[in-house]
């Protein structure tokens, strides 16, 4: 599990706060049963029952509250540089690659790129948004460059935040902003008391000259 969704940990922190699926569904601007779904789905990749349900409300367990520990440990050490809007990365030529803006449910008949660190990383510790989300076909790749040869000889399509570099053959790939509500919190971690490193700091300056204007 080398790449960890933020997305994933702020979930659990709201329902330990709030002591509400409902409550921290509002708080996160999600659904309810979307976001009781995901704590589900989450507990059960983790093989960690994380809360405890009753009429009054949820708990975390024992196994909950150390997860929590290392979540909020996690958060501590986490630099904010921006939020940005999801993109869908499409080929040029592709049937949708005219829209101002896509919903995911017109993405459901092309095949979703997903790309992973290793043979056994979770699907919820995904570098891609939305990657939990069951699709029909799916196609998960460990070579960023294999996956632009996909977008362009499969119409297949991979969710980012719109950054894309040039010289993966920029001028053929376009992004097309998502109509959803979810946004992406781009930053860094690092352990703790280690300073940036030169070459870090440099790749920092250059990704903040894409940083959107607005959310």
């Amino acid at each position: 599990m080398n790449r960890m969704n933020l997305q994933q940990l702020k979930y659990v922190i709201a329902v330990a706060e709030t002591k509400s699926i409902t409550k921290a569904a509002g708080k996160l601007y999600i659904s309810q049963p979307s976001l009781s779904n995901a704590i589900k789905d989450l507990e059960t990749e983790t093989g960690i029952t994380l809360f405890v349900r009753s009429r009054s409300g949820v708990t975390l367990t024992k196994e909950g509250m150390e997860f929590l520990g290392y979540v909020r440990q996690v958060m501590q050490q986490f630099v904010p540089l921006f939020t940005a809007k999801p993109h869908a990365f499409l080929q040029k030529n592709h049937p949708l690659a005219n829209k101002q803006k896509l919903r995911l449910s017109e993405l459901e008949p092309y095949p979703r790129l997903n790309f992973v660190q290793g043979n056994y990383e979770s699907s919820y510790y995904a570098e891609e948004l939305f990657s939990t989300v069951p699709v029909d076909k799916e196609i998960r790749i460990n070579d960023r460059g294999a996956i632009v040869n996909f977008m362009l000889g499969l119409n297949a399509y991979t969710i980012s935040s719109g950054i894309f570099p040039k010289y993966l053959h920029g001028d053929n790939i376009i992004a097309v902003p998502l109509d959803e509500s979810e946004r992406m919190d781009i930053g860094y971690i690092l352990p703790e008391r280690q300073p940036l490193s030169e070459l870090g700091a440099t790749y920092i300056r250059e990704l903040m000259k894409y940083a959107p204007t607005e959310s």
